[in-house]
């Protein structure tokens, strides 16, 4: 089923709404801590979706489901932070509130895969199953990546 937001705009969105979030806690009359919660949320947003399987992620290690799942937990975040925070800034907790739901809106109205491609990792395979990955995995485990086998879940020494 086509959904309202691609891939592709889905990851503009996503830099754009983190160019915004860094920039109206130092716009704006808001206290430090609330500042700082926003920009350490907003940097974690920016991370995860260098790492999204969208045509804008820079590595594609992370499911579209997954960074959508991320970007309702953050939006939530976002909304409460400032009563967290105790911020008294009316225009500050406006901003937190508003964008926080549209990350939540945005969720379930955006496209889980690239339009005209196949999954770079499907959901039936595990991350075994891609080459570049599973050289990381053996490299990380001390293994050579000729001695992993795939086990269904995830890849582990062939002994």
């Amino acid at each position: 089923m086509q959904k309202l937001i691609s891939t592709r705009t889905h990851g503009i969105l996503d830099y754009v709404t983190v160019g915004f979030a860094l920039a109206f806690p130092r716009l704006l009359p808001c206290k430090e801590s609330t500042k700082n919660a926003i920009t350490t949320l907003f940097l974690g947003k920016l991370g995860y979706a260098m790492l999204t399987q969208h045509e804008l992620g820079l590595y594609k290690l992370i499911r579209m489901k997954t960074h959508l799942a991320l970007d309702c937990m953050g939006g939530a975040t976002l909304c409460a932070i400032p009563f967290m925070t105790d911020e008294d800034d009316p225009g500050t907790i406006a901003c937190c509130v508003g964008l926080g739901l549209f990350d939540i809106a945005a969720a379930p109205i955006s496209e889980t895969q690239m339009r005209g491609q196949q999954p770079y990792i499907s959901d039936e395979s595990s991350v075994a199953h891609h080459p570049e990955i599973a050289r990381v995995e053996a490299d990380r485990s001390g293994w050579p990546a000729s001695a992993m086998r795939d086990t269904g879940a995830h890849a582990t020494p062939g002994v």
